[in-house]
């Protein structure tokens, strides 16, 4: 179930964009950017009207990939505001960079740094609605072609001096290059944007950019190196612990830790991020932040602290009103309440699930249904009944390409119910066609072939065939043997990742500790001046 949870998460939470899909509703967007232009050009007052104006009309300009335009008008957005002292249309001005970037986390950023100021400024957040009703775009995978445009863009900005802009762009320009497998660019330009981040005092870019380096070094085979960047971050959150943005940077640890299987540390790391957006009340990313550390609390097999997260993270999204992330958190539930055998409890998710008919969504729906009713037959010892849920939950996830991933997994547990029949044959048919998918798909997760093999190793012993019997107990030892390994690898590196912490904390305490002593030598010396000057006035 392992799997199938880290997957299901992804389909839910990896990208907020949201693709076009009607050709009239783009000619409708470029015609209202056209009318809007029209307005801003007869527009003679520079007030607040005028800055909202300007801002919805940079966004429309993204969605009608005119970004020169867009990021020209944003600045000017933003210029007016600040001869206005409109602390209101800075959050306009975030949510416009939002709506600028591909990057879901980048988006989430700038989201939330709108969201934050407009609670500081007293202001109802539900208000700034109208900049959020342009639809999600795609830039295209024209490559090229937009690398020339943003260089424009780049050089205008850089002779203006302009620092914030300047680094988003180079922070885009990165990815597209990426895309285009310019490594060399890709590195130069990551670097210019970090600089320029940490000239305006911005730390999650910078961290951004630094663990998405990190996780190229680590897929290129660059251990050591990778390490070297992962340890700069743990210092860098250890002292920013202040910033407004430490939830965010502490959640990105923490994902980046689960993906990599490292699921101790990055419970810690989500942890330390629902201190921060608790106190912020932030409901959407406290949503998000339990249903992450209920995979990682799954993963290690601590059910009912899984079953406890995904609960909150369901009573968030109900308080949201979030129903498409609301039924995937009901049908996640299910599987550690099946495993603490919650079965009453665990049909009562999976019902509140089934409400999800959206197309394409009701037949994955479905087949998470049938996966789970098979598991809670085959652990009442029903096998017929789980036999034939299984089946239905195997057909389900094989249509669907997302989720033709869980399928594997029907065909194991099928393999284990004709097994406690007695039914050697179709056992062996079944646990051979799994491990068959599993080599086809080439998985790097290991769940699966580590249970199969050792389920074919026990159907082979059944019918007396010792040589296969050994071949797959052998396989299956060896499996074990490569994942005992890498924990064993993971257990020393969160080892030294608390070194680091501990060292980091500790030189972070002495600091404080010595601001302190100077402080109180300060007042020392000035209570010792007054008093001699008391003396001399006296004298």
């Amino acid at each position: 179930m392992k799997l199938k949870l880290f997957i299901s998460f992804l389909l839910v939470y990896t990208t907020l964009i949201i693709p076009v899909n009607s050709q009239d509703s783009a000619s409708a967007y470029r015609l209202k950017m056209d009318s809007l232009n029209h307005i801003l050009d007869t527009y003679q007052k520079e007030d607040i009207e005028k800055v909202r104006l300007l801002n919805e009309y940079a966004r429309l300009c993204f969605y009608n990939r005119n970004y020169h335009k867009g990021l020209v008008t944003t600045y000017a957005a933003r210029q007016l505001t600040e001869s206005l002292k409109y602390e209101e249309g800075r959050v306009m001005y975030y949510l416009t960079l939002a709506s600028f970037h591909m990057n879901a986390d980048m988006r989430t950023f700038y989201q939330k740094k709108a969201q934050w100021l407009s609670r500081r400024l007293d202001e109802q957040f539900d208000k700034y609605s109208t900049f959020m009703n342009i639809p999600g775009y795609t830039m295209g995978d024209d490559f090229g072609e937009l690398i020339n445009q943003f260089n424009y863009s780049l050089q205008h900005f850089e002779e203006l001096g302009e620092i914030e802009i300047h680094a988003n762009i180079l922070f885009v320009l990165a990815y597209f290059n990426y895309r285009l497998d310019k490594k060399e660019q890709v590195i130069l330009l990551d670097e210019k944007a970090k600089r320029l981040f940490i000239a305006i005092n911005e730390v999650y870019p910078v961290f951004l950019l630094s663990t998405i380096r990190m996780n190229e070094l680590i897929a290129s085979g660059q251990a050591q190196e990778a390490k070297e960047i992962e340890f700069e971050l743990i210092e860098l959150i250890t002292r920013h612990e202040n910033e407004n943005t430490i939830g965010l940077i502490a959640s990105t640890m923490a994902t980046n830790y689960r993906n990599r299987g490292r699921y101790v540390l990055a419970i810690e790391y989500y942890l330390k991020s629902l201190e921060f957006f608790n106190q912020v009340e932030d409901l959407e990313l406290l949503s998000r932040i339990f249903f992450y550390l209920g995979i990682s609390y799954e993963n290690l097999n601590m059910n009912s602290k899984a079953a406890d997260s995904y609960k909150k993270s369901i009573t968030a999204l109900t308080d949201l009103q979030d129903t498409i992330n609301l039924y995937n958190a009901y049908s996640t539930v299910v599987f550690p309440l099946i495993a603490l055998e919650k079965y009453d409890e665990a049909r009562n998710y999976m019902r509140l699930a089934l409400h999800d008919t959206i197309t394409p969504n009701k037949t994955y729906v479905l087949a998470r249904y049938n996966d789970a009713e098979g598991q809670i037959f085959l652990k009442q010892g029903k096998y017929e009944n789980a036999i034939a849920c299984f089946n239905t939950a195997f057909s389900g996830f094989n249509q669907l390409d997302y989720n033709r991933w869980a399928a594997p997994f029907m065909k194991l547990y099928l393999a284990e119910c004709y097994l406690r029949i007695d039914e050697y044959d179709k056992a062996l048919k079944e646990g051979l066609k799994c491990l068959e998918m599993e080599n086809v798909m080439n998985s790097t997760n290991t769940i699966v072939k580590r249970r199969v093999s050792l389920l074919l190793s026990e159907i082979y012993d059944q019918i007396g065939d010792l040589k296969m019997a050994h071949k797959y107990l052998k396989m299956h030892q060896e499996i074990r043997a490569e994942s005992d390994q890498l924990d064993e690898s993971n257990r020393i590196a969160d080892a030294e990742v608390r070194s680091i912490l501990d060292i980091s904390q500790k030189e972070i305490n002495k600091l404080e500790e010595e601001k302190l002593q100077k402080e109180q030598e300060s007042r020392v010396q000035q209570s010792w001046i007054f008093s001699i000057a008391g003396a001399l006035i006296s004298a």
